[in-house]
């Protein structure tokens, strides 16, 4: 057995753990499906289905495979579920001395021109403006004294020719799930571009910290 495929079994195994725990609410189709999903992108290190239809070796058809793939991902019950888990189970891990980094970022798709929502956004690579879908990425940072502890929050894809909210506006519902969840611990960090008054005054009620472009701030 080659070295690659040794990583990616001893990868999948550590991510399956997590996923029972991400899983907790799903049906069993659900989970299934999920865990394949995930096994299926660790063994063909692609986001492509039909690539990784393939890697799972399923004795169904691979357009079968690619099918049940495709009904699942549009799914939305379980995306919810699993994003609810990760952001209860992560949250509440946060201590004191927590950062939570709030960062936009985006999936470019220049080639695409079907896609539901697909509108223009700045490359961050490149600087150009293409065709693609924005993201709202937070993650968290906690020095344990040890070794420094990186966990996702939460990472939401929107569009701004679908979406009736903001990304302010959906940044503010997280914040209030975070600080929920982490029973109002840690300290958020903010680029410049999030220092609106609505924001400030939720983070103020709320008694959050935070960190805006290097200027630290209490609430």
């Amino acid at each position: 057995m080659d070295l690659k495929k040794q990583n990616a079994i001893k990868m999948q195994g550590k991510f399956s753990e997590k996923m029972k725990k991400y899983s907790k609410g799903l049906s069993l189709p659900g989970y299934k499906a999920l865990k394949d999903m995930s096994k299926g992108v660790i063994s063909s290190g692609s986001v492509i289905v039909r690539q990784i239809g393939t890697s799972l070796h399923e004795k169904i058809s691979l357009d079968k495979t690619c099918e049940r793939l495709y009904r699942n991902l549009k799914n939305e019950k379980i995306a919810t579920i699993v994003s609810e888990n990760i952001l209860k189970s992560n949250c509440s891990k946060a201590t004191y001395n927590t950062y939570f980094l709030v960062d936009e970022s985006d999936i470019v798709k220049p080639h695409s021109h079907k896609i539901e929502g697909l509108a223009k956004v700045r490359d961050g690579s490149t600087g150009k403006w293409v065709k693609g879908f924005n993201l709202l990425n937070i993650t968290s940072l906690t020095d344990t004294g040890n070794h420094y502890s990186i966990k996702p929050i939460c990472s939401q894809l929107y569009s701004d020719k679908i979406e009736l909210d903001t990304v302010k506006n959906i940044l503010e519902d997280r914040i209030i799930d975070i600080t929920v969840h982490s029973k109002n611990k840690g300290i958020y960090v903010f680029d410049r571009g999030y220092d609106s008054r609505k924001l400030l005054e939720i983070l103020s009620n709320n008694g959050n910290n935070y960190i805006i472009r290097s200027t630290a701030i209490r609430g």
